[in-house]
């Protein structure tokens, strides 16, 4: 979808972007895809640790 190919190339253009990952997993994890979307939540917090907002859809998608 459109969402998720915005957020592709935003990745593409600056990897360090944390917030692309975490839309990315959002993205994911609506179609369903939930072992992509969790390591893309976790690439987020990766980048961003402590952050609640990407825990909490962490944990509500694997749980």
């Amino acid at each position: 979808d459109l969402a998720r190919e915005h957020f592709e190339k935003a990745i593409e253009i600056d990897p360090t972007n944390d917030y692309a990952y975490f839309g990315l997993g959002l993205c994911l994890a609506k179609q369903g895809d939930i072992a992509k979307a969790a390591g893309h939540i976790k690439m987020a917090l990766a980048m961003k640790p402590g952050n609640s907002v990407y825990q909490r859809a962490l944990d509500k998608i694997q749980y």
